[in-house]
């Protein structure tokens, strides 16, 4: 996700992709937990990234309905005010979760 541009973090947030993670989360078949456990991981590292982001709101609402869910997501990580440039929108540092 490094320097992925706007575009890149718009499909990132999109319905569609966060819908499809959560439906790997929710699927009748058990799925690997580290495979689940990182998906959270990701979905809450994204939702504190892409906060006060109108476009990027998706992936907040969702990381609020699983919370209410209760899905346990890990300790919350600290996102530093670089991890978005909010001049280029791109990404910095903690990014290298993909």
């Amino acid at each position: 996700m490094k320097n992925g541009g706007s575009h890149f973090l718009t499909e990132i947030a999109s319905r569609e992709f966060i819908d499809n993670l959560v439906s790997l989360l929710k699927a009748p078949t058990t799925i690997n937990s580290d495979v689940k456990a990182r998906i959270l991981e990701l979905i809450q590292a994204w939702a504190s990234a892409f906060e006060g982001k109108s476009n990027l709101s998706h992936v907040n609402e969702t990381y609020r309905l699983l919370r209410a869910d209760g899905y346990n997501f890990p300790p919350a990580p600290k996102v530093s005010s670089t991890f978005i440039d909010s001049s280029a929108v791109s990404f910095h540092g903690q990014l290298d979760l993909l």
